[in-house]
């Protein structure tokens, strides 16, 4: 079946098609089961029949990832190409959003124990898994869909941090401020994020807009005199 399907001569012809042109040959029990299953499994075929239908509850995709120019997750620079990851299995709305709940508590589990790494893990694949299942999610859900966004990015952004890869902090955080500008916890981790990569004024302009949200806030009240102090120092030195 190999031979017959994945050379270049025989450019992946479907399940019936297979069939027929085995059948020439060949025969054994449950011959055309085996034979369709075997298509199904396919990953070149399952790229290319996606492209023509659209995915239903059950069926397992490649999942396309298209990475953004200009910022890049966890150390990564300059033009990635698209590429195709793992098939991943559509799940109905309940199943799909009771999976994405488990893997980002398991998450939270993960980064409690200081396991950030596997912690993003978890939050990246809650993430793939969430995007796949958005044509099965609305109405009542689309309030908890938005919740579960802004959490899944919230944690990345804090494992980021304490990963160090304060480019990625900064972009999950502005995909929450985008959305929700008055969110302290992300307008919060971007300034930490830009006073290590030395943006102080930016970060001085996220802190100031976290405390009208919160005047009381002292994390946000010890980390602006800091980085005043820094808008400082280089205040001197420019005048030096």
């Amino acid at each position: 079946m190999t031979e017959a399907h994945c050379t270049p001569y025989s450019v992946h012809p479907g399940g019936d098609k297979l069939y027929m042109d085995l059948k020439k040959t060949f025969w054994w029990p449950d011959m055309k089961k085996e034979v369709a299953e075997f298509v199904a499994r396919c990953l070149t075929c399952q790229r290319v029949n996606g492209e023509k239908r659209r995915p239903q509850v059950g069926d397992k995709v490649l999942l396309k990832v298209s990475p953004m120019r200009g910022v890049m997750r966890f150390g990564n620079r300059g033009k990635l190409i698209q590429k195709f990851i793992d098939p991943y299995e559509i799940l109905d709305r309940g199943s799909a959003l009771t999976k994405v709940r488990e893997l980002n508590n398991k998450g939270k589990c993960l980064f409690r124990q200081k396991y950030f790494d596997r912690a993003t893990a978890c939050y990246d694949e809650a993430c793939k898994l969430l995007s796949l299942s958005l044509g099965t999610i609305g109405g009542e859900d689309i309030k908890l869909l938005s919740d579960l966004v802004v959490s899944l990015n919230s944690n990345l952004a804090t494992c980021a941090l304490k990963l160090e890869e304060y480019r990625a902090t900064s972009y999950l955080s502005s995909m929450i401020s985008y959305t929700f500008p008055r969110n302290v916890k992300a307008l919060f981790r971007r300034a930490v994020a830009y006073k290590k990569l030395k943006r102080f004024l930016e970060a001085k302009l996220d802190l100031v807009e976290a405390l009208v949200v919160e005047p009381s806030n002292k994390d946000v009240l010890r980390e602006l005199d800091v980085v005043k102090s820094h808008l400082l120092i280089k205040e001197n030195g420019k005048r030096v």
